[in-house]
């Protein structure tokens, strides 16, 4: 498809795909407009503050994809047991089996944590909050369902770093499959 055609939410995809590969600080305006097929002035004109906009648009993309494919469906009326495997499920899609990395990681070191940690801080506690919710509507206390759902957090997060960092993925799906067990394990 001509760059001059290309739809934002492809170009979203593909700047996604480069900060992922090098990080915000390496993700230079070359590599973006190489990765694109987009001129710099072309960035410019759709990201006037250049690759500082084009991670918060890409972080806002991010955010919304996740919260339609992972956060909407545990809103489900079924069985809270159902949802969380559900959930698990759609961690692993949503980070193709734990072969993408997560822009948590990339974007909340060097100079991205200045322009969208605010954005990373909100995105994770909604995360966090929707995971707490789903428990307690399982019948688990608000702290507890708090301190789960926070675990789950590290679990997402240290599994595609480890992943990433081994060149295992199933790492990080060894981790969504223990989840469930560590999420609706009885309190004592």
């Amino acid at each position: 498809m001509p760059p001059a055609v290309m739809p934002k939410e492809e170009v979203l995809r593909i700047l996604a795909r480069e900060f992922r590969i090098w990080g915000y600080d390496g993700a230079t305006l070359s590599r973006l407009s190489q990765a694109t097929g987009l001129v710099k002035a072309s960035l410019y004109h759709h990201f006037p503050k250049g690759k500082q906009d084009m991670a918060q648009a890409v972080l806002d993309y991010t955010l919304t994809q996740m919260a339609e494919q992972v956060l909407a469906p545990l809103r489900k009326p079924v069985a809270v047991d159902w949802l969380v495997k559900e959930l698990c499920v759609n961690l692993a899609a949503f980070y193709n089996n734990g072969q993408l990395s997560c822009l948590v990681d990339v974007f909340s070191m060097g100079s991205a944590k200045a322009v969208v940690g605010d954005q990373l801080k909100t995105g994770l506690a909604l995360l966090q909050s929707e995971i707490a919710a789903l428990l307690v509507r399982g019948g688990f206390n608000e702290t507890t369902a708090q301190t789960r759902a926070e675990h789950t957090l590290v679990v997402i997060q240290g599994g595609l770093i480890v992943a990433r960092a081994c060149d295992k993925p199933e790492v990080f799906l060894n981790q969504l499959n223990a989840l469930p067990h560590q999420l609706l394990a009885p309190v004592t």
